[in-house]
């Protein structure tokens, strides 16, 4: 038998609560939305790194059936932990928006919501009728009026009003979002001048816009023919875009704090709409 001297703990039966406001809801959402500030700043550290690091190279190809000659840039992928911060981010985003949604929907009736999650639609009649639908069936109508002033389809012909950010946000973190995590890559705004240039047998020069010519984190520069070569200066400043989903090509950081701001905004609107109702 082995002796111990532990000190004695008393459960008690008493509901135990989180947060400013016995953890509801809306604490929840003001929670998430603060959060992010320090991923926002840690994107902010990991990109100035990856950048200042020089995470490229200048490489020379052959095309073996003509012998032209191809430059391009080469960038090293972009830090894992950047995709992962980032899903994280738009995740967070859109559960902000829901809770928010779902207190405001409960603070007003009284009792627990489960299908009052925050609406999307691509128009104004599709808002309409998503908003009391399926998973947002049980917002009640008094909020109806506040929501709309969200204008939460995207810009379209026909109508007038949208959120094009909101909307993509929506998108992007909606039912589909289980296919692939987000990612991202360089992108560069390069200034290219020319020093020399010796277009080689066939006379072939060709130069490249890299950013409209990209593929995957290569920028084509220069193709030159057979025996052809160039010698020129090239500046860069850089960034990092969203490589996959509808955010093809829009800044990382820039949309994801646009969003933030957005979201804070909608979720004190619900609560002070939602207080001022009931």
């Amino acid at each position: 038998m082995i002796g111990t001297s532990l000190p004695m703990i008393i459960w008690r039966s008493e509901k135990l609560t989180y947060g400013d406001d016995n953890g509801s809801g809306f604490e929840s959402a003001r929670f998430l939305i603060e959060e992010i500030d320090s991923d926002l700043n840690e994107i902010k550290t990991l990109t100035e790194e990856y950048f200042r690091n020089n995470p490229y190279a200048l490489v020379k190809e052959q095309n073996p059936i003509n012998g032209d000659e191809h430059a391009k840039i080469v960038f090293r992928p972009v830090p894992s932990r950047i995709r992962y911060i980032t899903s994280n981010v738009i995740k967070n985003l859109r559960d902000a928006l829901d809770q928010a949604c779902s207190a405001a929907s409960e603070h007003i009736k009284g009792k627990r919501c489960r299908h009052a999650h925050f609406p999307f639609g691509e128009n104004p009649d599709d808002f309409e009728v998503a908003i009391t639908k399926s998973v947002c069936k049980d917002i009640p109508s008094e909020l109806y009026p506040i929501l709309r002033t969200f204008e939460l389809y995207p810009t379209g012909e026909g109508y007038d009003g949208g959120n094009n950010r909101l909307r993509m946000l929506g998108r992007v973190s909606g039912p589909h979002k289980h296919r692939i995590a987000i990612s991202a890559a360089p992108n560069i705004v390069p200034t290219l001048q020319c020093l020399e240039v010796f277009p080689g047998k066939n006379g072939k020069v060709i130069f490249h816009h890299p950013l409209q010519e990209r593929k995957n984190n290569e920028f084509p520069l220069v193709t030159l023919g057979k025996g052809g070569r160039a010698r020129f200066n090239l500046q860069m400043t850089g960034q990092l875009i969203f490589a996959n989903t509808k955010l093809r090509d829009v800044p990382v950081r820039e949309f994801l704090m646009a969003c933030q701001g957005d979201v804070r905004k909608i979720v004190e609107e619900l609560e002070s709409e939602a207080l001022r109702i009931k």
